[in-house]
């Protein structure tokens, strides 16, 4: 008689990554300085400065897109989360909370307060909802569930 495998490793996407977050804050500085550059008086360096500042800004747009097309692992054993960052131990968790496909994991008293992951395949939430349902009952940890 064969049992039943829980899934366990989840596929999830990189919107929320610290990468993600510098890329875009480096693109939109970018787009200021391109648009500042605009009312520099001297025709060259006005030039010169908006295409710098203009094809840095195109290429870190780039480098998130691209980043937004890779994923990395959440996989969810019984002692911990491990994903691409590290590994998350109940006795860090204070809150989790599974919301829109995004699961979001509040931490207890650490520099990074919150880690979220949003899911890359919508039709494992519902496994991923069970799976956390699990870990969090068998650690006594706050789960929020939003529908």
């Amino acid at each position: 008689m064969e049992t039943a495998q829980i899934k366990s490793e989840f596929e999830i996407g990189k919107a929320y990554s610290r990468e993600s977050f510098h890329l875009s804050n480096g693109f939109y500085a970018c787009l200021l300085l391109c648009i500042g550059s605009m009312f520099i008086k001297t025709k060259d360096v006005r030039f010169i400065l908006m295409m710098i500042f203009g094809v840095l800004g195109l290429g870190l747009l780039i480098a998130r897109y691209l980043l937004l097309l890779r994923s990395d692992k959440l996989v969810v054993e019984d002692d911990k989360l491990r994903h691409a960052r590290g590994e998350l131990r109940p006795d860090e968790i204070d809150t989790i909370l599974l919301a829109d496909f995004t699961l979001t994991v509040k931490r207890k008293k650490r520099r990074w307060s919150h880690v979220r992951f949003t899911l890359k395949h919508l039709h494992e939430y519902e496994a991923l909802k069970d799976r956390i349902a699990a870990f969090a009952g068998r650690h006594g940890i706050k789960i929020e569930i939003a529908e």
